[in-house]
């Protein structure tokens, strides 16, 4: 029935009528009263908005951005939190990790339909693009939204954690820069095998040659297909186990494959799947004043250097920055440190650096400075590289070659054996220490004197002394300085 019949039931002057509706009598004025009503209201409501298309792709942008960067918040930062010793293990990561993921699908699912992965973002792209409209334009706009989400989350990430990060690292006895800060590293990177299941590094049984880099790249890829292939299983219309209609289990069986999967292949390759987890969560490392000072290398061997037997250092520094560091002068002030050989439990150092622009070799021993030999009267070449020399021989007598030429000449206390425990090549070891602005290359120290000639015959390594006294026995291509 109609309004307008009502009506006119009611004109008639027959509000009594029996008017039937779904098989039952009503009165025409009643009916009258109640559908005109319902159309009032009706006409009231006003109507909702079409969304324009950039609306909505902006919308699903922003989703994407924000359900990203709650998978990195909720994923990475349970690996941080492992840090503190509250909880440790492969499922209870991955439990916190899962329901990460579920959430974040939960969140953004309406607006963009929750990709939250570049490899899921390709997969609908090349299989389902109907899906969620997409075309290689928009596929490109999720994907940058993605890393966009994850580099800021990783950045908030390293703000809260800071300071848990380096509890975990004093309690270590963990150096950045040095290769046991692979352990610290693995919240933000993905390292094979897994450091922390590793015999080196953590209490597992893997060493490197275990997990080749092909086996990796096979679990990362496994890892990702099937994931991918839950992913569109169970978003598949016909697909009915979750139900025809609404299916709100599907954001948690995701979460859930990815907590198995993390089960399965963390130990192996800390299980990436998702690109954007993976790079993005390294993001604060592109800001080398967020991670650490600035960027510098280390030697790759720490042999025994230092004693009786005197001391041999043989490297190409170009220098690009007259500045210097702190005070100097021996009392603890910061320098700019070209190198730093240190043994950090007994406070042994051996250190060569600008200090205000002054070359100095410095020798420190538990803590103190035992003696030091600088070049005051004459300035380092800038923007050239000067093939710096170094001898310190067994009687004490200390001298400093720049091409070859002498420029310093003392007797100076010699070095403490050292059992190295850190190399440092551009940086020094202390976290305020100046960042050396230059580039440095073929550093060669030595264990033994070596005579003027040797020193520089032997440059490339190859000292005939054997590797006992060989402390570095690689040259580095191009030692970055601060910058590069």
């Amino acid at each position: 029935m109609s309004v307008d019949e009502a009506s006119t039931a009611k004109a008639t002057g027959e509000p009594q009528k029996c008017v039937m509706v779904s098989g039952v009598c009503v009165p025409a004025g009643a009916a009258y009263e109640l559908l005109g009503r319902g159309q009032s209201a009706a006409a009231a409501e006003p109507a909702e908005e079409e969304e324009t298309g950039s609306v909505k792709l902006s919308r699903a942008l922003a989703a994407e951005a924000f359900g990203t960067a709650m998978i990195v918040l909720f994923g990475c930062g349970s690996v941080c939190s492992t840090l503190s010793g509250a909880y440790s293990g492969i499922w209870q990561v991955a439990i916190v990790w899962g329901f990460g993921v579920a959430l974040a699908i939960y969140s953004t699912a309406e607006a963009s339909g929750a990709h939250l992965n570049p490899a899921i973002t390709l997969a609908f792209q090349l299989v389902r693009p109907q899906a969620h409209g997409m075309t290689p334009v928009k596929s490109l706009a999720y994907v940058a939204a993605q890393f966009f989400g994850a580099i800021a989350a990783a950045a908030i990430n390293l703000a809260v954690y800071s300071n848990t990060i380096e509890a975990f690292e004093r309690e270590q006895g963990i150096i950045r820069g040095q290769p046991n800060s692979i352990k610290s590293a693995s919240a933000f990177g993905e390292y094979f095998p897994n450091p922390g299941l590793s015999k080196e590094w953590g209490s597992g049984p893997y060493t490197q040659d275990d997990v080749s880099v092909g086996k990796a790249l096979f679990v990362e890829a496994w890892g990702t297909f099937i994931l991918a292939f839950v992913v569109f299983g169970i978003t598949n219309k016909h697909n009915t186990a979750l139900g025809a209609a609404a299916r709100p289990g599907v954001p948690f069986m995701i979460g859930a494959t990815v907590s198995v999967l993390l089960a399965l292949y963390a130990p192996i390759t800390q299980a990436g799947w998702n690109p954007a987890r993976d790079f993005g969560s390294c993001g604060p490392l592109l800001f080398p004043a967020a991670a650490s000072p600035c960027p510098y290398l280390t030697a790759a061997e720490l042999k025994p250097m230092g004693g009786d037997d005197g001391l041999s250092l043989s490297a190409y520094v170009r220098r690009s920055s007259s500045g210097g560091g702190g005070s100097g002068g021996g009392s603890g002030g910061y320098r700019m440190r070209l190198l730093d050989f240190a043994d950090a439990s007994g406070g042994n150092n051996i250190v060569v650096s600008f200090d205000d622009g002054v070359f100095s070799y410095e020798v420190w021993g538990e803590g103190s400075l035992l003696g030091s030999l600088s070049v005051t009267n004459h300035a380092f070449p800038l923007d050239t590289w000067v093939r710096v020399g170094l001898l310190h021989r067994p009687n004490g007598k200390a001298t400093i070659y720049w091409d070859g030429v002498s420029k310093a000449q003392a007797n100076k206390a010699l070095p403490p054996r050292l059992e190295r425990t850190s190399n440092w090549i551009g940086l020094g070891h202390r976290s305020d220490d100046t960042c050396f602005e230059g580039a440095v290359s073929q550093v060669m120290v030595y264990a033994v004197a070596l005579s003027k000639s040797e020193l520089e015959l032997y440059e490339d390594g190859s000292v005939p002394y054997g590797g006992a006294h060989l402390a570095v026995n690689e040259g580095l291509v191009q030692g970055p300085g601060c910058p590069a």
